[in-house]
């Protein structure tokens, strides 16, 4: 029925949970094949079609109207072994491709953002999977874009048959199937091969300022900076930074820093000691550093007693009336010693993360809402044009992430309360707002489109409301957080960081991104490649930004960023895909138009 020289197998026709119609191509014809498809797959012989060293399989189906379901149901599988197994299915609405050689080889693609598919969408699945030596490579590519890389080890002994719809005689596809093509040659993803492209910068063409966004770091700590020596260590290991971001400076700590308060007078006012804060300041700014300030860990004396969570204590305060007096008595001690015209300048925050549930807050919503009016209202009472924002939100992009006790991130919610909810320590409406700003981190392997989805929400909801709709919107933590690996890191100190960080950068400017705040920038004081990159862009600042039009054949993530400064163009060219593996060389026409 079919000739060996045949690329591969064909299946097409409509398979629902009722019935099944099979169309095999061949070399010789095609063979129509009609069967039942309610408790058990379709079996598929593999001899011609997929191999352990080699194969691409690609599915057309179409999710269940309740999608996602929380069911698991498998679109492909072989495998007869325990652990050992080629599968392609959905769990609770993420789609899984797993190449398993055995239970110590364990390694899948996993994709969540599938559970954002309407009921009764149709897609595509290309999973493919090349072999070197005991090696094996796998690719998930969904709707013609790559989601994900993996390696696993070779599967030894390749069954005879795989199933189509079904995992042997369970997990039932609960939505259809139109077509499968299965073959042994491993196509490689469209999104890792070579191209071409032409990138044009038009020097006639003012796209606005190349402005810095790279000069505020943050710090958990700040005590470094009562050490007038560290100020020479701190230009070497952030030559980089201006700002100085202050966060968990106002105790709550597990190790007894920062122990401003002292417990409650007989009227009922915090006791408290800012002295030491005050040096901390003073050493920043001795130090040629400007401080932002970030108003958190609650003092453990406030609230309840209870374990630490991984970032201090989080638990809500349990009496507002005495972290008002806290953090008004904080704010009015910096003005006292800096005076008011300079702190009034400081950017200050309420918090961080805190829809993150417990690492930065262990309480509700509805409890940070009350206390973000309450020490709103407690710095306004000093500075009444204070530059003030809630704590930086979980990234926006990743609206299903669920914390620990089952919900998902609010943090954009804040901002209807503070445009028209009911402000809880005034009771008037709205509380005051000046800036906000999310987390957003990268990963190998991950593209960086979700970027401009975290900071089109955060706009989608600001301009709602005409007082918001300028509202500056920064990302106060960011970094590449893990590696193809998914193991977390402090940063990837790699060439491939390079170029990710000059894609980000030209993100940045186009989605009008005041400020990216910055970790770890050096190790032993050498800069990392990504570092170099801001260095780079450092040369370019304030200069006029140019305006740069790309015409691809390929999907590299590639561009450039380019200004005119000083008479003088600068243009930054990059190459970067998610992986840092195959390298891919890309080739880029460069013109310039000169005025």
């Amino acid at each position: 029925m079919k000739s060996p020289k045949d690329p591969g197998l064909s299946i097409c026709g409509l398979l629902t949970a009722c019935l099944a119609i099979l169309l095999v191509q061949s070399a010789f014809g095609e063979l129509v094949i009609t069967d039942g498809f309610q408790s058990e797959g379709i079996e598929v012989p593999l001899q011609s079609a997929l191999s352990a060293e080699s194969g691409t399989l690609t599915i057309r189906f179409q999710v269940p109207q309740d999608w996602p379901t929380n069911n698991r149901g498998t679109l492909f599988h072989i495998g007869e072994r325990a652990h050992v197994h080629v599968t392609l299915f959905s769990n609770s609405g993420r789609l899984t491709a797993v190449y398993k050689a055995g239970e110590e080889h364990y390694n899948s693609i996993n994709v969540s953002e599938t559970t954002d598919w309407e009921g009764g969408t149709w897609h595509e699945a290309t999973f493919s999977w090349k072999a070197d030596g005991q090696r094996v490579d796998f690719y998930l590519e969904l709707d013609n874009e790559l989601a994900g890389r993996q390696t696993g080890k070779l599967i030894d002994q390749w069954p005879s048959v795989g199933y189509v719809g079904a995992r042997r005689t369970g997990q039932v596809w609960e939505g259809e199937i139109d077509r499968i093509h299965l073959t042994k040659t491993f196509i490689q993803p469209y999104e890792l091969r070579s191209g071409t492209r032409t990138i044009s910068v038009d020097g006639n063409q003012n796209q606005g300022v190349c402005t810095n966004f790279w000069s505020i770091n943050n710090y958990t700590s700040q005590h470094m900076f009562l050490d007038p020596s560290y100020a020479s260590k701190a230009k070497q290991d952030k030559p980089f930074m201006k700002y100085v971001n202050c966060v968990r400076m106002l105790g709550g700590r597990e190790d007894g820093f920062n122990a401003w308060f002292k417990g409650i007078d007989k009227n009922g006012e915090a006791e408290c000691d800012f002295s030491g804060l005050i040096k901390h300041l003073q050493g920043i700014q001795d130090a040629g550093y400007t401080p932002r300030i970030v108003l958190d860990n609650i003092p453990t004396a406030m609230s309840e007693p209870g374990e630490m969570a991984t970032y201090g204590n989080t638990r809500p305060a349990i009496n507002l009336n005495v972290w008002h007096s806290y953090i008004q008595q904080a704010i009015q001690s910096m003005v006292d010693a800096f005076g008011m015209n300079t702190v009034s300048q400081w950017r200050i925050r309420v918090g961080t993360e805190p829809d993150l549930y417990p690492g930065h807050w262990r309480g509700t919503k509805e409890e940070y809402l009350r206390h973000y009016d309450c020490t709103v209202d407690a710095i306004l009472s000093v500075i009444p044009n204070a530059e003030i924002g809630p704590g930086n939100i979980l990234n926006p992009s990743n609206k299903d992430r669920v914390n620990g006790i089952g919900q998902k991130p609010w943090g954009l919610d804040i901002v209807d309360h503070c445009a028209i909810g009911t402000n809880t320590w005034t009771g008037e409406t709205g509380t005051a707002m000046t800036f906000l700003e999310c987390s957003w981190y990268g990963q190998v392997g991950r593209p960086i489109d979700s970027i401009n989805v975290a900071i089109q929400r955060m706009r989608e909801r600001l301009e709602r409301y005409p007082q918001f709709t300028d509202l500056p919107i920064s990302i106060s933590e960011f970094s590449i957080l893990r590696d193809e690996h998914n193991y977390r890191g402090q940063g990837d100190i790699t060439e491939w960081g390079a170029s990710w960080y000059a894609a980000i950068a030209e993100r940045v400017y186009d989605l009008d991104i005041q400020q990216v705040h910055e970790w770890g920038q050096t190790t032993r004081s050498i800069l990392h490649p990504r570092t170099q990159v801001i260095g780079l862009l450092e040369r370019m600042q304030d200069g006029e930004l140019l305006q740069v039009d790309v015409n691809a054949e390929s999907a590299a993530n590639a561009g450039a960023i380019a200004c005119l400064k000083d008479g003088r163009y600068y243009i930054l060219l990059y190459n970067h895909r998610p992986w840092r593996s195959p390298s891919l060389p890309e080739q880029i026409d460069l013109n310039l138009k000169a005025i």
